[in-house]
C-alpha cells in the first residue's frame, strides 16, 4: 500500500504470486491519506472473504454486512468517547 508513481488517483493492482493472490493500492499522496488507504484495503479485503464465504449472497446483501460494521465501530467510538466525556 505505498504511494507509488501513478497515473491514476487510485488503482488497484492484483496479481498471483506464489500460489497466493496480492492486491496492492496506488494512490495519490496529496489526495488520500496512508490511513484512508488502510481502512479501504480493510474493506475490500472483507468484500473479498465475504464472497468467498458466501457465494450465495447478493450485492444489496454485502453492502447490508458492510453497513452493518460501519454502524457496530460508529456505536463503539460514540461509546469509548462518551466515556472519557466528549457528547460528540
Amino acid at each position: 500500500m505505498a504511494p507509488e508513481t501513478t497515473n491514476f488517483d487510485l488503482s488497484l493492482s492484483i496479481a498471483f504470486v506464489r500460489q497466493k493472490i496480492q492486491a496492492s493500492f496506488t494512490y495519490n499522496k496529496d489526495l488520500f491519506y496512508a490511513s484512508t488507504m488502510k481502512v479501504l484495503a480493510s474493506r475490500f479485503l472483507k468484500i473479498i472473504l465475504l464472497i468467498i464465504n458466501n457465494p450465495e449472497l447478493r450485492l444489496h446483501e454485502i453492502v447490508e454486512h458492510l453497513n452493518q460494521d460501519n454502524r457496530k465501530q460508529w456505536l463503539t467510538k460514540k461509546k469509548e468517547m462518551y466515556k472519557r466525556g466528549k457528547k460528540n
